[in-house]
């Protein structure tokens, strides 16, 4: 089953206020609606330690295009919608 990715709009400000590149964000954002939404419970993960207790987590990290020898750790919080449809990603580090 496919869902569809919902990123809140606090979490949407949050990401932005991180100025990412353009090809950056363009993956961040595929990484967001495309890959986690095929196949959550192959990527998500419980982490404690993370947004304040048990959550599930979509971590992954990006190479900078234009630094090649820079990595970006991205963790975002994400919650399963009571659709069963949808899944909202509330909170997101990098």
């Amino acid at each position: 089953m496919n869902y569809r990715t919902i990123v809140d709009a606090a979490a949407r400000r949050h990401i932005q206020s991180w100025g990412l590149s353009d090809p950056l964000w363009v993956e961040a954002e595929l990484r967001l609606n495309e890959r986690l939404p095929r196949a959550p419970t192959a990527v998500l993960e419980r982490d404690a330690s993370l947004f304040g207790g048990d959550r599930m987590t979509y971590k992954f990290h990006l190479i900078d295009p234009d630094h090649r020898m820079r990595v970006h750790y991205f963790v975002f919080q994400v919650f399963y919608h009571a659709d069963e449809t949808r899944l909202l990603v509330t909170r997101g580090r990098a």
